[in-house]
């Protein structure tokens, strides 16, 4: 048999991730399985969508190309930036897209060539990052953890990087803080001087908690883009539903390269996050996770596990504690270890700083964290 000669690109990039490699490890038959990892919940979607969506599909043209089309989506959409982020938009800079990831697939394809200078944040969803490698950019990580740079914008000073792209993800994804407008303006005033595009990946910014929700588009719309989806805020992860809004130059152009990939989410989807759009209350979700998190916090700290302040966002973040290194020399490999012996189930990310673990509060019933109450003591015992 030949050899295959694969692209290069995808020779010298490593595209696995750590979702994946959880993925393939089987929990222990021995306990409960308890379910902290990805953050989908799956019990906050309620019997009247899934009417919205029954009643659609019956339709004329329900199952037709949408090509991403839906009036009343994107109609529902400009009234809640409205009223929840305070950024009026028009139609022309917005684009319905089928979720998060393909969106900052298509935003590399469209603003990256060869060498072209990118940074990004770590730790955090970095979709955008690991294209921009595949297209031969030159990509600069920027450590949220640090003692050596005051933020992002004197990271750029003292590195004198001179990005033409930035890609941030704010409300962050794992470390649940927020970005400030005092931040955004600032980065804003140097992105217009330096001619630099912003890309925020905000998946999670109707998870705030102590403030309203922070848009980078409350700085304007030229030069910037900001992702939004249904997956976290409504729980449609599986529906794949989401917008794209900013500079309307970009959204033009990038209307263009998501033909090249997608017809559009089906009509009936579209209409369903319409109506959850009108809908508009998620205040049950938000303080079941944020009631969540404080007893994840409060159990934690039994077992000499300091969990990370949060502001936004559904997840509890911590540094792996001393006595948990006795199962790994690495987060991936304590990850792997505490779901394959105790059906625990946490997302490693090793940092500049250290080696931490992730946990959602989307888990299935509250008595879960019973469970891992339990659970912690006997691993923090085992060989004592």
């Amino acid at each position: 048999m030949k050899k295959i000669r694969f692209a290069l690109r995808t020779r010298k990039n490593d595209l696995r991730n750590r979702f994946l490699a959880m993925a393939s490890v089987l929990p222990s038959p021995n306990y409960q399985v308890l379910n902290f990892g990805i953050g989908e919940d799956k019990n906050i979607v309620d019997d009247r969508v899934f009417e919205c969506i029954n009643q659609n599909m019956r339709s004329d043209g329900a199952m037709a190309y949408s090509e991403n089309i839906c009036h009343e989506a994107i109609s529902s959409f400009k009234t809640f930036a409205l009223k929840n982020y305070g950024v009026e938009l028009e139609d022309e800079n917005m684009m319905l897209t089928m979720g998060i990831k393909p969106t900052l697939n298509y935003l590399a394809m469209l603003l990256v060539d060869a060498y072209t200078k990118v940074l990004v944040t770590t730790p955090g969803y970095n979709i955008f990052g690991r294209i921009a490698k595949l297209l031969n950019a030159k990509v600069y990580e920027y450590p949220l953890f640090n003692d050596k740079y005051e933020d992002l914008l004197d990271y750029i000073e003292k590195e004198k990087i001179n990005p033409k792209v930035i890609s941030l993800n704010y409300p962050n994804n794992p470390t649940g803080k927020s970005a400030s407008n005092t931040f955004y303006k600032r980065l804003s005033e140097y992105a217009e001087k330096h001619n630099v595009i912003l890309i925020n990946d905000a998946a999670y910014i109707d998870y705030s908690y102590q403030t309203s929700p922070v848009s980078l588009l409350s700085q304007g719309f030229d030069n910037k883009i900001e992702i939004y989806t249904a997956s976290k805020t409504f729980g449609l992860t599986g529906m794949r539903v989401g917008m794209i809004c900013g500079d309307k130059r970009i959204i033009e152009k990038l209307n263009i390269i998501r033909d090249q990939f997608d017809s559009g989410q089906a009509k009936p989807f579209l209409q369903a996050y319409s109506y959850l759009l009108n809908k508009n209350d998620i205040s049950y979700q938000k303080n079941k996770y944020y009631r969540r998190y404080n007893q994840f916090k409060n159990i934690a700290i039994k077992y000499d596990i300091i969990v990370n302040e949060i502001d936004s966002t559904f997840y509890a973040f911590f540094k792996i504690p001393e006595w948990m290194k006795k199962f790994g020399e690495d987060a991936m490999s304590i990850a792997k270890y505490l779901k394959s012996n105790y059906s625990v189930i946490f997302i490693p990310y090793s940092t500049s700083s250290g080696e931490y673990l992730r946990a959602s509060m989307t888990f299935n019933d509250d008595e879960d964290l019973n469970l891992l109450d339990q659970r912690l003591e006997i691993m923090r015992d085992v060989g004592e």
